[in-house]
This record gives structure tokens, C-alpha cells and sequence, in this order.
């Protein structure tokens, strides 16, 4: 079956319509603690000195929202409109069952910054078109300069 340039068009409308359940899936934000969805990570935040700081994100157990689908940086905007300044997918290096996941940038940025874990799977059932995501804030994370550290 040949297409002339006008079927080819209704052709791409219909798939695209047909296509458009999959493409409306819901974010949903998971409101439960780190205890309660049985999550096992650790964040650690080192300043640079530089202006700069990194970020070391170990996942060592996704718990009730197993599996994972992707681990993002995630910084808000400061508009308050749900919008992003910036958002990526982070790449994993793996060691001993866990994942680690690593960022570096500017103080401003990483004190803004979030780790989103994403997943369409909750207590072991997936979602029809929907996902979910668990917001770790790193503001959490950071050390006061003034504040002392706990002796050993």
C-alpha cells in the first residue's frame, strides 16, 4: 500500500492519537519516610572549598519501591512554578550490591538540589500509567561550618 503526502499525514495523526495513552503517565511523589518505604541509602556532601561541592549518593537498598527505574539530580526553580533549572538521570557505578551516584557543582546548585529515586513499582505492583518518586533533599545533607562534629 503506497501513501500519497495527504494519507501520509492522517497516518502520522492516527498514530500519534493512538500512541497518546502511554504518553500521559502521572508522577507521583511518595510522601512516606526513608523508614517507611524501607529505603537503604547514605548522602555525603564535601565542600570543595572551591565554591564547588560533591555529592556521593549510595543506594544499598531500594526496599518497597524495588526496582529502580532511574536515580536524577534534580534542582527546582526558583520560581516556585514546578519547573526545573536542571534535571538528569545519573549513571551508577556498582560495588559490593550497592550503587553509588556522584555530582559535582556549584554550592548555590547543590544546596537547591535534590535525588529523585524513580520507580513505576510500589510494594511489588506496578503502575498502569503511573510512577512514583521519592525526593531526598540535600539541604538535609549539608554541615553548618559553624556547627562541631560529634566526638567518636
Amino acid at each position: 500500500m503506497r501513501l500519497n503526502q495527504k494519507g501520509k499525514g492522517f497516518f502520522a495523526l492516527g498514530l500519534l492519537f493512538a500512541s497518546g495513552p502511554l504518553l500521559w503517565a502521572l508522577g507521583f511523589e511518595l510522601v512516606e519516610t526513608k523508614e517507611q518505604l524501607k529505603l537503604k541509602y547514605t548522602m555525603e556532601v564535601y565542600d570543595c572549598g572551591t565554591g564547588r561541592s560533591t555529592i556521593t549518593f549510595t543506594l544499598a537498598d531500594a526496599g518497597r519501591i524495588t526496582p529502580i527505574t532511574s536515580v536524577d539530580w534534580h534542582i527546582p526553580g526558583l520560581d516556585k512554578t514546578g519547573y526545573s533549572d536542571l534535571s538528569l538521570t545519573l549513571a551508577p557505578r556498582e560495588a559490593e550490591g550497592k550503587k553509588t551516584y556522584t555530582v559535582h557543582g556549584l554550592n548555590e546548585w547543590i544546596g537547591r538540589g535534590e535525588i529523585h529515586l524513580i520507580s513505576s513499582t510500589m510494594d511489588g505492583k506496578r503502575g498502569n500509567r503511573e510512577w512514583f518518586y521519592h525526593r531526598v533533599k540535600v539541604r538535609d545533607y549539608l554541615k553548618k561550618k559553624d556547627q562541631v562534629s560529634p566526638a567518636p
